[in-house]
């Protein structure tokens, strides 16, 4: 199993390019960047992979806690193993998949040559058709609210849960006022509408921008295409 060094942690990894490309986004360009009044954030990380963007809060706000879920019996290995040689506390670990439902559901994982895992999902073929599986894995689901019931506030709930973006953030839509900033990739498929997405969260107070995966501003985008979220709560500016 490949090892680097980088920053001041030990990262363990699957697949070279997948690893740059996804430290490119989050650490070079910052993707999932946010301002918190506090030096001890909440931070949910949905989609959590091997632990890059986990490692990142923990770089950016050292005394974080964080939740982090990754569905993934492969990549949960590597996730506790990126946090349990760089000693990081205050980090909880659940293997399963955020969704509208608790249960078990078929979870795709990619088997071409290429074996990103990182575009692992409940949608055959990934949102964009290029996944080719041979046969789901049975993976745990798991509701966001019950763990939001716990907490008194989220100062950023991350999600990059490939395609179930909406039925998440609308499961949720009762304690979304506990949220102060909600950063997501949204995956364009037939099930998931940006503009009626964007329009909830605008009315439920949060201020929204796009991106792209190189963090810069989009003022328009293509239908197709994958787009970075951020949205602040208004108060919280």
């Amino acid at each position: 199993m490949p090892e680097t060094n980088y920053l001041n942690y030990q990262i363990s990894y699957l697949n070279h390019e997948e690893f740059s490309d996804l430290k490119r986004e989050i650490f070079t360009y910052q993707i999932y960047y946010f301002e918190s009044d506090t030096a001890k954030p909440i931070i949910i990380d949905g989609g959590a992979h091997i632990g890059l963007s986990s490692l990142y809060f923990k770089h950016l706000y050292p005394q974080a806690r964080i939740l982090a879920f990754e569905p993934n019996p492969t990549t949960f290995t590597l996730l506790e193993k990126n946090v349990q040689q760089n000693h990081l506390e205050e980090i909880t670990l659940y293997q399963k998949a955020l969704s509208q439902h608790n249960g078990q559901a078929n979870f795709f994982a990619d088997k071409t040559d290429w074996q990103w895992l990182s575009t692992s999902s409940f949608i055959e073929n990934a949102w964009n058709g290029q996944q080719k599986i041979q046969s789901p894995i049975t993976v745990e689901t798991t509701r966001l609210d019950q763990y939001l019931a716990a907490l008194p506030r989220i100062d950023l709930l991350k999600l990059d849960i490939e395609g179930a973006e909406t039925s998440v953030i609308m499961s949720i839509r009762d304690q979304l006022e506990k949220i102060q900033n909600l950063i997501f990739e949204f995956h364009p498929t037939k099930n998931q509408n940006l503009s009626q997405l964007l329009s909830f969260l605008n009315k439920r107070g949060f201020s929204t921008s796009l991106h792209d995966r190189q963090g810069k501003t989009l003022k328009v985008f293509h239908q197709q295409e994958l787009i970075i979220v951020q949205a602040q709560r208004e108060s919280a500016k």
